[in-house]
């Protein structure tokens, strides 16, 4: 019996001064996750002034799945 983890998405942001993108891949890697990176963008994506970009790439992803 195996059990197979369900698709995931990490988003990493380039300006994000607490999780550095490298440590982000690493853990989409880790995850067998799909890894996006967000230039421009901060930690807090969703406070950021350009938070629909972070909602653009989850959308993006979702609907890339038919989901």
């Amino acid at each position: 019996w195996r059990i197979h983890p369900p698709e995931s998405l990490v988003i990493g942001a380039a300006r994000d001064a607490l999780i550095p993108g490298a440590q982000a891949e690493s853990t989409a890697r880790m995850l067998g996750a799909e890894f996006r990176m967000l230039d421009g963008l901060g930690h807090a994506l969703m406070l950021d002034a350009r938070w629909e970009r972070a909602a653009e790439a989850l959308l993006g992803w979702i609907e890339e799945r038919g989901l």
